[in-house]
């Protein structure tokens, strides 16, 4: 911190970029690896991003599915069970992908346990 004065200034280093999606990607890569706290900051940061990505995927009919499919995507990263390839920029296309593809797979699931679609 600077001082002019009374008046204190505060100097910051803004990050560009490529270094914030190299540090998301970092991020993705260790919660992949079952690190609790990335997996608590993607929750914080992105779980709402990812959960209207789930309702889109579900449509209507399984709404109330959403958070279901959001709680096991993250247990999945928890167990380590999903492989996050570390593509620069691809931490968040790479989460939506994955969340859709479950709501997916569960929406198939549902038609199937029904005998109709939904």
């Amino acid at each position: 911190m600077k001082t002019r004065g009374n008046l204190a200034v505060l100097c910051t280093q803004t990050a560009t970029d490529a270094e914030l999606l190299q540090q998301l990607d970092e991020l993705v890569a260790d919660a992949a690896r079952g690190n609790g706290q990335a997996i608590g900051a993607i929750a914080i940061a992105f779980g709402a991003t990812l959960y209207a990505e789930i309702r889109e995927a579900l449509g209507d009919a399984l709404q109330r599915d959403a958070a279901d499919i959001l709680q096991d995507f993250l247990v999945s990263l928890a167990e380590a069970k999903l492989h996050f390839p570390r593509v620069r920029g691809s931490a968040l296309p790479w989460m939506i992908r994955i969340v859709r593809s479950i709501a997916v797979e569960h929406r198939r699931q549902r038609s199937a346990d029904t005998g109709r679609p939904v």
